[in-house]
């Protein structure tokens, strides 16, 4: 008798599970915290479809499954999860993957709100704020990283890569500000010349004007 209630119990946990899987596959979020707080799931059933959850969003992030695994993980964040840090950094991933790098940054923050100590959180946000181009943020996160773990290689590399963009940038910001400089004082010489060509026009009794062409028959020269 004791095996098949047992077993009941176990089938219990197992539909119990497909249905929290599948609202976590569905990513909704607010059905997955009611089906928490019902006083029949234990605990231990939320950590066990948690878990589930996490295996299978690893197995289809391995598979490059990137919308698969990110429904996934959403079920895997239920109830007291354990290191959910780390499953908000994968969401991160996943969703960098799939270039939506806004997205990407909110999760790799809130992978930083779980636990501040982990280099990893920073990575990812740096990375998403670098495809969104805001270079010194990008740093700003390495560095943030490196301070956790000087020597992860993976942050020393980019922070590099991110310093390089930005100094670039900034290079870029100063050369254009002088070419704009120059453009507006090109456009101001080249009226005033224009201005003291009309006047000279105006005042040479041999001019000659064919179309657009000035000639002064006088100097035999021409002026466009």
């Amino acid at each position: 008798d004791s095996s098949s209630e047992s077993e009941e119990e176990k089938e219990s946990i197992d539909d119990k599970m497909k249905r929290i899987t599948k609202l976590g596959k569905e990513g909704n979020l607010d059905a997955l915290v009611k089906e928490a707080q019902l006083a029949d799931c234990t605990p231990e059933m939320i950590a066990f479809a948690s878990q589930k959850s996490k295996d299978l969003g690893n197995l289809a992030f391995q598979k490059k499954e990137y919308e698969q695994a990110l429904e996934y993980y959403a079920g895997a964040l239920l109830g007291d999860a354990l290191e959910k840090h780390k499953i908000y950094s994968n969401r991160s991933a996943c969703l960098f993957q799939l270039g939506k790098y806004t997205e990407a940054l909110v999760e790799a923050t809130k992978a930083i709100r779980e636990n501040r100590a982990w280099s990893k959180g920073y990575f990812r946000a740096g990375r998403a704020a670098l495809e969104m181009e805001y270079y010194q943020e990008a740093l700003e996160m390495f560095e943030k990283g490196l301070d956790k773990e000087p020597s992860n290689k993976d942050l020393i590399t980019w922070s590099e890569k991110a310093r390089k963009i930005r100094n670039q940038q900034q290079q870029d910001k100063l050369v254009k500000k002088h070419t704009t400089d120059y453009s507006k004082f090109d456009a101001l010489t080249k009226s005033q010349t224009e201005e003291e060509e009309q006047d000279e026009m105006a005042n040479d009794p041999n001019r000659i004007i064919l179309g657009d062409k000035y000639y002064s028959s006088s100097k035999l020269e021409q002026r466009q």
